[in-house]
């Protein structure tokens, strides 16, 4: 494990607050944060990001458990020009688009899926914030 590795914090939509992004960095840790509907202002402007920029970094798994075939591509966008309030989340470095698609392997159907995160670690890759939120 990568010392960057060793100081990540993750938080779902409930705790995803400017007082918390600012508490991780105070304690010196990055953070994954994920983004909800709840926060429609900076979901709009992830999307548009997502819609309008080149990502620095992208990854894509597959795995095939429980009856389906899963791929999910994230990616990693340091340009943050569409997000209006940037300035108010300590530490913001990038934003991640995740896309998943889930294919039923019985059935045959497929669903989609798209999620968003605000990230503080600057040279982390689109591997690596997969990592992150894979494993909380």
């Amino acid at each position: 494990m990568k010392n960057w590795e060793q100081n990540w914090t993750y938080e779902n939509a409930i705790g995803c607050q400017k007082d918390t992004a600012k508490k991780i960095i105070e304690k010196k840790a990055h953070y994954v944060l994920a983004v909800k509907k709840n926060q429609g202002r900076l979901l709009e402007e992830i999307e548009d990001t997502a819609k309008l920029e080149k990502p620095d970094s992208i990854y894509t798994e597959t795995s095939g458990e429980h009856g389906r075939v899963e791929t999910r591509t994230y990616e990693l966008y340091h340009e943050l020009s569409h997000i209006s309030a940037a300035w108010n989340w300590e530490g913001l470095a990038a934003v991640v688009r995740v896309s998943k698609e889930s294919c039923e392997k019985k059935s045959g159907s497929t669903t989609q899926e798209q999620r968003f995160y605000i990230v503080s670690n600057r040279h982390a890759s689109a591997q690596q914030i997969a990592r992150s939120i894979r494993s909380h």
